[in-house]
């Protein structure tokens, strides 16, 4: 599919526009030049006006410039945002058609629309392979964005790989992306890879924060486990959430198996039901 084809096909979808030029449109005919329309470009995605984008590469062949390795960037850029991974994709074909050279910029931020769409195959491959071949490194919001497409459609051996490749690349780890790993391996069912993500994250000298803590402890079925790690939290100075509340209080009055329940839950969790009080009746004064 070529990029006329898709800006047509946008265009279809969103109603004609008017045959006036803005005046922004207006002024690149008047004074053309590829900082000009860079500039234009970079307001597009920074307004997630994708099609605005895809538009003005479209004049810029008009003109008979030449759109470079930042036009395409930001171009896909905009792309992203508006979860449009097919025009990211074309974008970054016709990039390397023009014998261009894409970089970290150009392929996360594809990899970011592909991850977005729930296209994660096609992110991983850019990530993990395309980016190494060109002996380039991902940011680590590329990498984030392809986690939480991981966790969403319950890939965990990838989550594990991105986070493996990320320790080889020295890239820090985040909670965020632990979260995120850690809910693809909740998904699987299998409940002891959540807490060895958990365990190797401490490893790592990360603070987890509370949404992290949520996670593992959302996909631990065992109060003894959730005990412990309600007491990291607690020494984090983190509070849980109503939410991990309830779910600690459903495990600990036995759910399915009453020989889950630790003694020492119910206090804990009183306790814990307790300070949340205060800190809902303090935040309400």
């Amino acid at each position: 599919m070529s990029l006329d084809l898709l800006f047509a096909a946008a265009k279809q979808r969103e109603g004609q526009r008017s045959a006036s030029k803005t005046p922004l449109s207006q002024a690149l005919l008047e004074m053309p030049d590829l900082y000009s329309y860079n500039s234009a470009i970079s307001a597009c995605d920074k307004g997630r006006q994708w099609e605005r984008a895809l538009d003005l590469i479209t004049e810029m062949r008009w003109q008979r410039l030449a759109p470079d390795v930042v036009t395409y960037s930001t171009a896909i850029s905009a792309c992203e945002a508006g979860q449009q991974w097919q025009a990211a994709l074309v974008l970054l074909q016709e990039l390397l058609d023009r014998k261009l050279r894409p970089n970290e910029v150009t392929l996360g931020a594809t990899a970011g629309a592909c991850a977005r769409s729930q296209e994660w195959e096609r992110a991983l491959v850019l990530l993990l392979e395309d980016l190494p071949r060109r002996r380039l490194t991902p940011s680590a919001i590329s990498l984030g964005i392809s986690l939480r497409a991981c966790e969403a459609g319950g890939q965990w051996l990838k989550a594990l790989e991105l986070l493996e490749f990320m320790a080889e690349a020295r890239i820090a780890l985040t909670a965020a992306a632990c979260t995120s790993a850690v809910g693809a391996c909740a998904q699987s069912g299998d409940w002891s890879r959540s807490l060895w993500l958990f365990a190797q994250a401490r490893r790592r000298d990360l603070e987890p924060d509370d949404l992290l803590y949520t996670a593992v402890i959302g996909a631990c079925p065992q109060a003894e486990q959730i005990t412990l790690l309600l007491e990291d939290m607690q020494r984090s100075g983190l509070a849980p959430n109503p939410a991990v509340l309830a779910m600690a209080a459903e495990v600990a009055a036995g759910g399915e198996d009453p020989n889950t329940c630790s003694s020492q839950t119910p206090q804990l969790l009183a306790s814990l039901q307790l300070q949340a009080g205060v800190k809902l009746l303090k935040g309400r004064l």
